[in-house]
């Protein structure tokens, strides 16, 4: 009898410690994804000349780092993309800008947009495509 006991001991602490751990990866994880950062597109505004502006807001819960935005052109090349921000990071609500060069109303530009978390353990791509209006 003590055996059996004794067995049935091991079998629920063994159960114990894999709900533990299982418990322990889903917290880790969801402090992970509250470190996040998600850019959404925000505004699109005309500017003199043929340049365009365009903004991202950081709608998630982290800071983003070394944003890098790209247009993606019609045979498959990237330019880069210049900004007058001067920002090294972009906090949660706030908004950061690029300007798109040779723009005119009607154009549509596919941009691609790179950062990373402020853990710097992520990379993120975010791609878009804007309406010049």
């Amino acid at each position: 009898m003590t055996g059996i006991l004794a067995l049935a001991t091991f079998y629920l602490a063994y159960h114990a410690r894999k709900l533990w751990q299982g418990a322990k990866e889903i917290a880790d994880r969801e402090r992970e994804l509250r470190l996040l950062p998600q850019l959404r597109r925000f505004t699109v505004q005309p500017l003199e000349g043929t340049k365009c502006r365009f903004s991202v807001k950081n709608v998630g819960f982290g800071y983003a780092m070394n944003l890098v935005a790209e247009e993606i052109l019609n045979d498959g090349t990237r330019s880069s993309l210049a900004t007058p921000d001067q920002k090294e990071f972009v906090e949660t609500g706030d908004v950061f800008y690029w300007d798109i060069p040779n723009s005119s109303v009607g154009q549509q530009k596919s941009i691609e947009i790179k950062y990373t978390d402020i853990l710097g353990e992520h990379d993120h791509t975010h791609t878009t495509l804007i309406i010049v209006i």
